[in-house]
């Protein structure tokens, strides 16, 4: 059994009103990979106003869901209608939180 944190987690993606489908490239080649994901609205932050709807995204994952730590170029690719990200494709433009508890947060441009 593992600990109660990623059981959390874990129910967090799964659940169906919560988690979305993207599909993972990393920037440095290699095979795709479907993840899940639990995504938030963009606001205005350090950089400036809140975009348009489908200019920017922000996601959370599990730290379990990739084989490393997501990257700076990084591609995640929506392809289910959703209530943040147009389907499309996405390259991650920041990424916060580095604990395996934590999971990583992800700023996504439109590509």
């Amino acid at each position: 059994m593992g600990n109660v944190f990623d059981e959390a987690a874990a129910a967090l993606v799964d659940d169906e009103n919560l988690g979305i489908d993207a599909v993972w490239m990393s920037h440095s080649g290699g095979p795709s990979r479907t993840i899940r994901v639990v995504s938030s609205r963009v606001t205005a932050d350090a950089f400036g106003p809140a975009p348009a709807q489908g200019e920017r995204a922000r996601c959370w994952m599990t730290a379990t869901a990739l084989p490393g730590s997501p990257e700076r170029g990084d591609l995640l690719a929506f392809r289910e209608r959703n209530d943040i990200a147009p389907p499309g494709d996405y390259r991650i433009e920041r990424v916060e939180g580095e604990s395996p508890l934590d999971g990583y947060t992800v700023t996504l441009v439109k590509a």
